[in-house]
């Protein structure tokens, strides 16, 4: 607990105990040094403050204080609520009309959320991995932590997720007022599959033919989607999608035969 200026002993007092002390530090006057502050706390704050008014008079008695909004109560002590920050002027009275007067500039209350950027590393069909970038600002209270996608705490304004998989990822920024902001990224660009080759039935037994070999694939696109084999031989069919997965296929042909049989004719002996 924290005190700015004391009261004296006797006489017209005025005692205003505040709930949390601002991040900015409470600003504290009077117009006598009958006025005492006191600060229980000293971080900041998303809630509403209580501040508590406490008064004293040892001759003619407390006749009533009066409040920032005008209110007047007839009592010696009372709560005021403010819920956002300003200056706040109370004023107390005694029976004989003395009048003691304190104000207070509240200056911790934050109820403004954080803001949450996220950004990653890339748009477009990738067959890697993806770095999402991740920003929070906060103008009143400052942030305080980025909570990650696995429940990993970042105490800084900012970080990096790295994603292996699509999905759905979800983060957190907290101020140090207690507000959050959460922001959901959908990820939908990985493609870690490669392509695949269907080759078309060919034949496969002994010919002077030349042998064609048709290809497709059931994503990206191909290098040939047929090939004539002239004679046996090899081809590496290759397909490609947009991530830049690759697959290869060889078709390996050894069925042709357009070399002519010889023929040798023996007459007599």
């Amino acid at each position: 607990m924290k005190k700015l200026k004391m009261a004296k002993v006797l006489g017209l007092a005025l005692i205003l105990s505040i709930v949390v002390m601002p991040y900015n530090s409470i600003m504290a006057l009077a117009d006598n040094d009958d006025v005492t502050i006191i600060v229980n706390t000293d971080e900041p704050t998303n809630q509403d403050i209580v501040i508590t008014v406490e008064t004293s008079d040892d001759l003619s008695g407390i006749k009533e204080i009066v409040l920032p909004d005008g209110t007047k109560v007839e009592k010696e002590s009372t709560e005021f609520i403010v819920s956002e920050n300003g200056n706040y002027q109370f004023k107390v009275y005694d029976n004989a009309l003395n009048e003691t007067v304190g104000y207070v500039e509240i200056k911790n209350i934050d109820k403004q959320k954080p803001i949450l950027e996220l950004v990653p590393s890339t748009i477009n069909p990738t067959n890697q991995d993806v770095t999402i970038t991740i920003k929070a600002t906060d103008e009143g209270s400052g942030i305080k932590e980025i909570i990650l996608p696995d429940e990993t705490k970042i105490e800084e304004e900012s970080a990096e997720f790295i994603v292996s998989e699509n999905g759905s990822y979800t983060f957190i920024a907290r101020d140090n007022a207690g507000n959050e902001t959460e922001e959901v990224i959908e990820i939908t660009n990985i493609d870690k599959v490669p392509p695949v080759i269907t080759v078309d039935d060919y034949t496969k037994e002994w010919t002077n033919k030349d042998i064609t070999v048709k290809v497709s694939t059931d994503k990206g696109t191909l290098n040939e989607t047929e090939y004539i084999f002239t004679e046996n031989g090899s081809f590496t069919f290759i397909a490609t999608d947009e991530a830049g997965n690759i697959t290869e296929e060889i078709v390996e042909i050894t069925n042709i035969d357009k070399v002519r049989p010889i023929l040798k004719i023996i007459v007599g002996e």
